[in-house]
């Protein structure tokens, strides 16, 4: 089954991306804002999900819920 997420918030702008990189003194990884930038954040169908370390194995983690920034809710980050 592939991963879809669910309930995710209307995705984000660049520009506040970068406004959020800003205020935040960081700078997020490509594959994160590009999250972002599509889903802002939601819930995956599958919360098992495989990942390849970076120089190691397969694992595997339970992720219920991708927080979302830039949004008037408990879970947002901003």
């Amino acid at each position: 089954m592939a991963l879809e997420i669910l309930n995710s918030y209307e995705p984000v702008s660049q520009k506040q991306l970068a406004d959020f990189e800003k205020r935040n003194h960081l700078s997020l990884p490509p594959q994160y804002r590009a999250f972002l930038l599509k889903h802002n954040g939601g819930v995956p169908n599958k919360p098992n999900i495989d990942f390849l370390v970076e120089k190691g194995p397969y694992t595997d983690a339970v992720i219920q819920v991708f927080l979302q920034i830039f949004r008037s809710n408990k879970y947002a980050i901003y």
